[in-house]
């Protein structure tokens, strides 16, 4: 039953929904916000991951650890950090060292670092920089990286409206992949817009 129980979470979180389901949250699976913030230090990966992934259901509780999180040596860590952090968009995070930090991030060799980042400051209401970052990765030769930037812009919403032009030209790729995250996109910019 723990499985089963830890299978949903994990799914809820990759959704993007557990934050608001279970935003403030007291405790998951068994651990407190502390036991979780301590396992990003954890000498195993999927520990690590586990905890980054986790953290964003405390909500606002957890701005402190994601923020920390961001200096972390695996990017892996920090790539789910900012994600978390753009998912929670909450006012704690938007000041001058964590905007600053995620603009750094911005130019992470890793490109998967750069589109968290860039998904981050766009919730956190630097949308101009992130978006540059966003819309470049839906060019990206690598589909993952191309899918990985729609479903930000998607989660996002009407606020990434100005990615409109380059989602309508990811909507034309030759990889159905690309095609179907850009249209998805589209759709939950426009919809939310248009309040459908």
């Amino acid at each position: 039953m723990k499985v089963f129980s830890a299978a949903c979470l994990a799914v809820l979180l990759l959704c993007g929904v557990a934050t608001e389901c279970l935003a403030q949250a007291k405790s998951i699976a068994g651990r407190g916000l502390s036991e979780w913030s301590s396992e990003l230090n954890s000498k195993s990966r999927t520990r690590r991951l586990r905890a980054a992934l986790t953290l964003p259901a405390f909500g606002a509780d957890a701005v402190e650890s994601l923020v920390g999180a961001l200096e972390h040596a695996d990017p892996a860590v920090v790539y789910w950090s900012a994600s978390g952090l753009g998912d929670l968009a909450h006012k704690s995070a938007r000041t001058k060292p964590v905007l600053a930090r995620l603009r750094a991030l911005l130019k992470h060799k890793s490109i998967g670092v750069r589109l968290a980042a860039g998904f981050a400051l766009c919730r956190l209401g630097e949308i101009r920089s992130g978006l540059a970052v966003l819309t470049g990765g839906l060019q990206h030769a690598q589909r993952g990286v191309a899918c990985a930037s729609a479903d930000f812009l998607a989660r996002i919403g009407p606020t990434a409206a100005a990615a409109v032009p380059a989602l309508q030209e990811a909507a034309k790729h030759s990889d159905y992949h690309v095609q179907g995250a850009a249209n998805e996109a589209l759709k939950r910019i426009r919809d939310v817009k248009e309040g459908k």
